[in-house]
């Protein structure tokens, strides 16, 4: 996989339990504030450091084409870029889905953009694997050039 990415195997076959789905409420609520904050290094405790972060706003803000970031430090550069572009830049929980090892974060983005965020978490509970999804037809296509809203 680009970026040297792996996300361990999940599940009680493999020794790691799934998470409790009130856990998973707890990491999308505190994921919520985290964005909210505007605080850089809370934003980014919630992904691991060897992250896969594929989202059409990706080239948007002047990033790689395809859509795809590997490593916190690309990540970073992007959540900077989101917070300089968006400086009022306000998340609205809306729903929460649990997965085994994952879950999905549903919420009110930018310019009442409707936002669906898939994160498959590492042994640490962090985002290590991370797919941003956006409602047909009201989002990027995937290639979207610079001035793109982002996620």
């Amino acid at each position: 996989m680009p970026g040297g990415v792996r996300c361990p195997e999940v599940g009680p076959a493999r020794g790691r339990p799934a998470r409790a789905p009130e856990s998973h409420d707890l990491f999308a609520a505190a994921w919520v504030a985290a964005w909210n904050s505007h605080d850089v290094e809370r934003i980014l405790a919630h992904y691991a450091p060897e992250v896969a972060y594929h989202s059409p706003f990706v080239a948007g803000l002047g990033r790689r084409l395809g859509g795809a970031l590997f490593g916190r430090a690309a990540l970073r550069q992007y959540v900077e870029a989101c917070l300089r572009r968006y400086p009022e830049l306000r998340f609205r929980l809306l729903h929460v889905y649990a997965g085994v090892g994952s879950l999905v974060i549903e919420y009110e983005s930018v310019n009442g953009l409707r936002a669906a965020e898939a994160l498959v978490l590492d042994g640490a509970g962090r985002g290590c694997q991370v797919f941003c999804h956006y409602r047909s037809g009201e989002g990027p296509a995937p290639s979207s050039p610079p001035g793109a809203r982002p996620s």
